[in-house]
């Protein structure tokens, strides 16, 4: 999944946030701070756009907008919210899928920041992918 690194999501996609990570137990109300001001562009968090690559038959490949990933540091935690846009009932429109917390996700923002850096150097885009596999691995690509 390509990420499409952005420096905050839409009012929209705000309110979406703040409203379902109250249903996340496992996160403190600092780092659901931390999310919400990473989401406002207001910290050093990243707020991506999620895209999903579809083959359909033997046609070309269709790269399909499916959500947004929110990613902060927090003192030594580190926390991501996925948002995938749902068009089934009874519920329409994107909401928050999962929270993830620990050594991946740090991982995760240690490698952007690492590329955000080489690139600037070289004045050149930030393009990254994320592949998320079953389990505890997490591989990031550039």
């Amino acid at each position: 999944m390509p990420l499409i690194v952005q420096l905050r999501l839409d009012t929209k996609l705000q309110r979406v946030l703040e409203r379902d990570l109250r249903k996340f137990g496992s996160l403190d109300h600092v780092l659901t701070d931390a999310l919400l001001g990473a989401a406002k562009g207001k910290n050093e968090g990243v707020c991506a756009k999620l895209k999903f690559i579809v083959k359909h038959g033997r046609s070309k490949p269709v790269i399909e907008d499916i959500g947004w990933r929110v990613a902060v540091r927090s003192g030594a935690a580190a926390v991501a919210a996925d948002m995938y846009q749902v068009d089934l009932p009874p519920r329409h429109g994107p909401r928050v899928a999962c929270v993830r917390k620990g050594s991946n996700i740090a991982a995760m923002l240690g490698q952007i920041q690492a590329q955000k850096v080489q690139n600037a150097e070289r004045k050149k885009r930030l393009d990254l992918s994320i592949l998320i596999l079953p389990g505890p691995l997490l591989i990031l690509l550039s």
